[in-house]
Order: C-alpha cells, then sequence, then structure tokens
C-alpha cells in the first residue's frame, strides 16, 4: 500500500460501508472446521449461491468466488454529525463524508449506494457475493469509552442489514475494525463535561485549545505538545502520522506498550469482544456487552467473519521506539546502550492472543460460529527496520511469530488474512522464505510457507523462532492445510502499472495464477475495489471511474449518477470475466 492510499483514508468514517470489488480465490471452507461441511451444504455453481445460502460457509476451498466492493462509497453516507439519518434508507441523507469500507472480495464503504431489494445491480452483474465493511473505533466510539455516536452505529447496521436481506440472495459480510480513538492513545484531552475532543493533524496548538473549556485549556495545551513529541517519534517529518493510527498508550511516554488496553478487561479487548456479541451470526449468542448505552441492533443484522485490525505494520505507528537511560529519544538507535523495542509486533501478538480468547468464548455453544481475522498485514517491503513508521511485512511477521511462538494455539475459527497489492501490480511470483524476503519476492507465497511452516521447496521445516510451528487456525486447526484470505488488493493505475492494458492483464494473471498454482488449495480470498475516495491521481485501480467533471465517486458531496455503466473501467468487464479463465 502506498502513502497515497494511507493519507485518502483520512476522510473515511464509520458510519456506513463502501465497497469494493473484490474475489474469494480457491481456498477452504470457513468453518469451525468441521470437514463435514466442507461442501458448503448444498449444490452450486462456482459463482452462484448453495441451495441454503444461510448456512452454507463464508469461504469454500477451491472454488474462486468473486466479491466486490464500493471503495469507499460511492456516494453514500455522510460524516458524522454532518446529516441526518435516514434508518430506512440506510444511510446519511445530506452533506459530509461517506462511510465504512468493504472488502473480502468486496470493499465496500459506505452503504447508501450498496444495491438492494428489487434492484441489486452492480453485485449481481459482476457476480459478486462478499462485501467487506468497515467499523472504525475512532469514529463510533470518540467522545469517550462507552460514549457512542449512535448515527454512525446505527449507519452500520443499516447497511450490514442491507447485506444480509439483498435479493434473489444475500451478501456474507466482512467487518474489519481499525483505528484508535483519542482517549485510548493519549491523542485527546477531556473537557469539563467529560467529552474527549481529538486533536486532529492540522491542528495549530491555539486552535485546539480554543475548544475547551476555560478550566481544561491548560490541560489540552499539555495534551497537544505531548502528541507532537509522540509524532516525531514516529520518524516523520512534519506534522507526522495520524492520531487515529497510534497504537493504544500513552503518547507522552512512547516507552508505556499500553498492552493492558488490548487484554482481557482492557479497551480493545471490550470494543472487539461487543463488536463479536452484536453482529454475531448466531441469534443466541446476540447481545449487548460492556457498554449498554449502545443503540440496539434491532434489525439483528449479522456478519460472516470479524477482521480485527488492520495493517499494523503500515497504517499503526510507531513501529519502533529507540530508549536511552529509560527514555524514548527521537535518532534512531546509534549508541551501545541504546534499546530499540518493536512496539508493533509485540501490540500485535498480543491482540492475536486477545481475539483468539474472545473467539473461543463467543462461539462456544453457537449453532453458526463467528470467524475472526487477522492480521490484515500489508505487503509493503521495506529492505531492513530503519523506519520507525513502517515495518516490511516479512520482518513483522517473523518478529509476530516470534513472539506468539510454541504457547499460541489459534482457534480454528480464526482465518489468517493478508493483503496483496504488489504481488499483483509488480507481478512478484518469486517463492520466499519464510527467512527475508527480496523486493520480488511473492509476499502470498511467502504468508503461506509462514503459515504451513515450510521451506522454499516445500519440506516441513525443524522448529521456527521460539517455538513457532505454523498456524493452528482456520481451516482445520493443522498447519500442513493453513490458508489465508487476501482481505484487500487489486491492480492500482501507477509506477508499476503505467496504462489499462497492463492493468487488466495484471489483475487477471494474478487471479488465473491463485487459481490453478502451487497456492490453489491456500488462498481463499482475491480482492480488487469497486471505486475509492482517492486522493491520488495515478491511484486509479478501481472498477468505475471518476465522473466527467473528474470527480471520484467516492469522494464526499457527490451525487451518484443514474447511471454507473458510463463510469464502467476496462478492469470492470475483466472482472465479470475472470471465471472464463
Amino acid at each position: 500500500m502506498t502513502a497515497d492510499r494511507r493519507l485518502s483514508r483520512r476522510g473515511l468514517v464509520a458510519g456506513g460501508v463502501a465497497a469494493a470489488a473484490g474475489l474469494a480465490v480457491v481456498g477452504r471452507v470457513v468453518t469451525s472446521g468441521d470437514d463435514r461441511r466442507r461442501d458448503g451444504g448444498g449444490t452450486r455453481d462456482d459463482d452462484g449461491p448453495p441451495s441454503d445460502p444461510a448456512d452454507a460457509p463464508l469461504l469454500v476451498p477451491g472454488r474462486l468466488r468473486k466479491a466486490i466492493g464500493l471503495a469507499p462509497f460511492v456516494g453514500l453516507g455522510v460524516e458524522q454529525g454532518r446529516g441526518d439519518f435516514d434508518p430506512d434508507r440506510g444511510r446519511f441523507v445530506r452533506g459530509g463524508r461517506l462511510a465504512g469500507n468493504v472488502q473480502l472480495a468486496c470493499n465496500l464503504q459506505a452503504w447508501g449506494n450498496l444495491p438492494a431489494g428489487d434492484d441489486p445491480g452492480l453485485f449481481l452483474d459482476t457476480g459478486t457475493g462478499i462485501v467487506r465493511i468497515w467499523a472504525p473505533w475512532d469514529e463510533i466510539m470518540a467522545p469517550g469509552p462507552g460514549r457512542f455516536d449512535g448515527r454512525t452505529l446505527q449507519a452500520i447496521d443499516a447497511n450490514v442489514r442491507a447485506a444480509n436481506a439483498l435479493r434473489p440472495r444475500p451478501l456474507r459480510v466482512v467487518l474489519v475494525t481499525s483505528r484508535h480513538p483519542g482517549w485510548v492513545t493519549g491523542c485527546a484531552a477531556r473537557d469539563a463535561d467529560g467529552t474527549y475532543r481529538p486533536i486532529d493533524v492540522d491542528d495549530t496548538r491555539e486552535r485546539y485549545v480554543r475548544r475547551f473549556d476555560p478550566s481544561r485549556r491548560d490541560a489540552a495545551g499539555d495534551a497537544w505538545d505531548a502528541l507532537r513529541r509522540g509524532w516525531r517519534l514516529a520518524g516523520q517529518s512534519g506534522t507526522g502520522r495520524h492520531p487515529v493510527h497510534r497504537w493504544p498508550g500513552s503518547v507522552g511516554d512512547p516507552t508505556v506498550d499500553g498492552l493492558e488496553h488490548v487484554r482481557p478487561g482492557g479497551a480493545w479487548y471490550r470494543w472487539i469482544e461487543f463488536l463479536a456479541r452484536r453482529y454475531h451470526p448466531d441469534p443466541d449468542r446476540r447481545a449487548t456487552v460492556h457498554f449498554p448505552d449502545a443503540p440496539d441492533n434491532v434489525d439483528g443484522a449479522f456478519v460472516d467473519l470479524l477482521e480485527v485490525m488492520n495493517e499494523p505494520n503500515f497504517e499503526c505507528w510507531p513501529q519502533f521506539v529507540t530508549v536511552r537511560d529509560g527514555r524514548a529519544v527521537v535518532p534512531s538507535a546509534d549508541d551501545a546502550d541504546d534499546e530499540r523495542i518493536a512496539v508493533g509486533p509485540r501490540m500485535t501478538a498480543e491482540m492475536l492472543r486477545s481475539a483468539n480468547a474472545i473467539c473461543a468464548d463467543v462461539n462456544d455453544g453457537a449453532r453458526r460460529p463467528l470467524l475472526f481475522g487477522g492480521p490484515a498485514t500489508s505487503d509493503s517491503f521495506r529492505p531492513d527496520e530503519s523506519s520507525s513508521a513502517v515495518m516490511g511485512y516479512d520482518r513483522f511477521l517473523l518478529r509476530l511469530v516470534a513472539l506468539l511462538g510454541g504457547g499460541f494455539a489459534a482457534d480454528a475459527r480464526f482465518v489468517w488474512t493478508h493483503h496483496a497489492y504488489k504481488d499483483v501490480e509488480r507481478r512478484r511470483t518469486d517463492c520466499g522464505g519464510p527467512g527475508p524476503a527480496t523486493i520480488s519476492t511473492s509476499s502470498t507465497d511467502w504468508v503461506v510457507r509462514l503459515l504451513r511452516h515450510r521451506t522454499v521447496d516445500g519440506r516441513l521445516r525443524g522448529e521456527g523462532p521460539s517455538g513457532w510451528r505454523g498456524w493452528t487456525g482456520w481451516p482445520s486447526g493443522r498447519p500442513d492445510d493453513a490458508c489465508v484470505a487476501l482481505t484487500e488488493g487489486g491492480c492500482r493505475r501507477n509506477r508499476d502499472v503505467p496504462t489499462r492494458a497492463a492493468q487488466t492483464r495484471r489483475l487477471r494473471d494474478a487471479f488465473v495464477r491463485l487459481r490453478d498454482g502451487e497456492l490453489r488449495d491456500a488462498v481463499v480470498l482475491f480482492t480488487t475495489f469497486l471505486a475509492w475516495q482517492d486522493e491520488s491521481v495515478d491511484n486509479s485501480g478501481y472498477l468505475l471511474s471518476r465522473t466527467r467533471d473528474g470527480r471520484d465517486l467516492g469522494r464526499s458531496r457527490i451525487p451518484r449518477p443514474r447511471d454507473l455503466t458510463r463510469q464502467r473501467t476496462p478492469l470492470y468487464a475483466t472482472w465479470r470475466r475472470l471465471r472464463e479463465g
């Protein structure tokens, strides 16, 4: 994922779902690991629904299902507090920015334009059956612990329910959560009324302090000063990384690891359990936990898979902090006595442990399990660990599995997820490790070998770092047939893909490689975007193009064209024909 794409996410808001086209590729059934359900519980064609779609598994081994997304939101939703939410239409109806992002064979990011009822439109037209929806924690619970923006949560409910009720067949839903509210990272000060006011990346100290009650302005200034120090520690020039992507913990002292927030009883743990219970597919397991003031899920919206994080090696910061004499310092470690702490892998390992415990608990006795997913790593490559803001997928994951080691046993309902843009755009095909990768190593191939604990020639490795012997999660609990779900990806127009012809060819070739190649039994999802709220002119790798006046369909305050056929790019037709090889 590029820096341009990262910046484009600053406009995302939780209340909706933006769909982005995606594919479910060759893979195993996503179930609790019960082999009896591997065939989906009914007859089906390659893209069509099983005979009983309500009980069918989300992902099926050896089947390359397609999924579509309306990346950020093709005219759907609005920014929190900037419009009126219409529950009947499942969207905000005026003003503001779109909200939410759908991926998982379908990246959806704001639900207003999700075709529903008698007009399934784009989803059926492209044979898409899976959509991924975003639930940004920083938007849903920005005012403080347990204090909700109810309209945002209602918008997500409506969007998920629209997918559940789509006819002639429902969409399967993946819900992904990311970003952290300021009150859990130290990136917000508390006003006299108890409301936390986040610090924006562009805030000046004077402008931020003015928002507060006079009695709280000194404290607000201290928070602003601490955040600026934290940004500089991320190794960024200027204002640095956006505060919503900072790890839980204290910005004022980055040596404080913040792990208490992601362990049982912590703020992040309670948030994930809240989502898992609220949207559980088994009505008997559905409940409101921890936050009694949350708006009720009155329509019984449910999801099939909960992805508990997004790109911890790319979006979240800092990846490292350098400590000298017990204090964090800005320069890189260049003194023999300096200690460099890998914050990113440590936090991610603890999150996976916590999510695994929640997965086992919420699915205990469930007739239909809720699948969990993570760590959703970016396939960004870095030749070393010199950056404290971004970590290459290989080095990050080697550190991660060393921390998980032999003492972590994933639940068979926990799916390993990864993102794969550059495998498509750069046609990366070289086999890898899992030792340190090169720029041409296929990250998908590398991750599969890591999960299955195998060498490049396919043989079983000896015991790995700290006892790592492979992924014991979905689909069977056995590392020998562990699979990866590519929950984000595509082929964007950028310096690696200069022409439209190259786009369509590389997207098709990548799909065919995964469907027919050595990884055909190991990859269960392939993703692209339908449209996107994008700030980069060259990042136009989506199925729908900008409007005639040059505006991106995912942009805010843009009415959706009545006829989207004129916005179809050559990728649209390619996506429809992927099943034909």
